[in-house]
């Protein structure tokens, strides 16, 4: 566990364009998702159902953790996942994280289990978040839609991790999204709009609307995998918060083509309004 020495720091990677907070989601049962949420049981309320954001990068519908979160607590989530790690047949490891969003508390985990030990198919990787109560109250309008004085933005509900926290302040971050967009786009590769990411968990971004400028097979993932790796090494040259990126790309179906870069950290960058934490940055997109 390692605890940020930022007294604040604000999400990573939070989506520009969020969808705001609707009706509750529906998850699919999930015979792992439901060993996770027995395990927390005694400390959190844990969905045994899951969403999928992207292909294997998974999320319980609904987490709650009992008591207050803070850097104990988050502690206790990690040691109870460690214990579902250790009773898995694949290599297995587990992150969790204690950092300030604003004023708001937050534990993020992460559960990542490879049974393949093959390199052409993704880990199945599960992120778990957790936030507290703010330490000082929003507007009495926040919430409603409007943006108001002292807001810097109203998605209309007071949820997390949809792009504008519970304080009705921005959790913005201008930078990877541009850039792949740049360069799969020279490549004549995908036009992935920079403004239609989302991010339904802390430091985890995902596009679901990238279009490919010809039909998907092979040949256009493996451009795809070199069209990744300049991505990467461009943040790591041009970012200087960014510590190192590291893409996977694999052909998963026929005609798609899923890409994940994984982005470590290394220096915050409160200028650009970035302040990392130990959590590593996820970017996911389907081409199909």
């Amino acid at each position: 566990m390692r605890v940020p020495a930022l007294a604040v720091a604000s999400l990573l990677l939070a989506a520009c364009n969020s969808v705001p907070g609707g009706g509750g989601p529906s998850g699919e049962p999930d015979e792992l998702g439901a060993q996770l949420a027995a395990e927390l049981a005694d400390i959190a309320t844990l969905d045994a159902d899951v969403l999928t954001l992207a292909h294997e990068l998974r999320q319980p519908v609904s987490a709650l953790l009992r008591a207050e979160v803070g850097v104990e607590s988050c502690q206790q989530v990690e040691e109870r996942l460690w214990r579902v790690c250790g009773a898995q047949a694949g290599s297995c490891s587990v992150t969790a994280t204690f950092y300030w969003a604003h004023d708001i508390p937050r534990c993020s985990a992460r559960f990542e289990l490879d049974e393949s030990w093959q390199d052409d198919r993704f880990s199945r990787l599960y992120t778990i978040d957790f936030a507290g109560e703010s330490r000082r109250e929003p507007t009495d309008a926040c919430g409603d839609g409007t943006i108001d004085p002292g807001e810097a933005c109203d998605d209309g509900n007071l949820e997390p991790f949809d792009g504008c926290d519970p304080d009705c302040q921005a959790e913005p971050f201008n930078g990877c999204e541009t850039v792949i967009q740049q360069e799969f786009s020279a490549a004549d590769i995908a036009w992935i709009d920079a403004a239609r990411w989302q991010s339904p968990r802390s430091h985890v971004m995902v596009h679901r609307g990238a279009e490919p400028f010809a039909a998907v097979d092979r040949a256009l993932c493996d451009r795809a995998r070199t069209t990744a790796e300049a991505v990467c090494a461009r943040l790591a040259d041009e970012m200087p918060f960014v510590g190192y990126c590291v893409p996977e790309v694999h052909l998963t179906a026929p005609t798609t083509c899923d890409v994940r870069l994984r982005v470590d950290f290394l220096t915050p960058s409160p200028d650009d309004g970035v302040f990392t934490t130990a959590l590593q940055g996820i970017l996911a997109f389907e081409l199909h």
